[in-house]
């Protein structure tokens, strides 16, 4: 399953990122490159809420 930026960022937001693997529990959970980077410009910003999107 792959996911965009948008629900990431909202589930990391309300700090329920393990709702992905709750819901999925049998999928891999895939995120593009461009995704990625998308995250780590939020993180270098200072949003804290992408550490838990990168750990799920």
């Amino acid at each position: 399953m792959i996911f965009d930026t948008d629900i990431l960022s909202m589930l990391g937001k309300i700090g329920r990122a393990d709702l992905l693997r709750k819901l999925f529990p049998k999928t891999s959970l895939v995120i593009s490159f461009e995704v990625y980077n998308e995250l780590l410009r939020a993180k270098e910003a200072g949003y804290d809420f992408v550490d838990d999107i990168l750990e799920q």
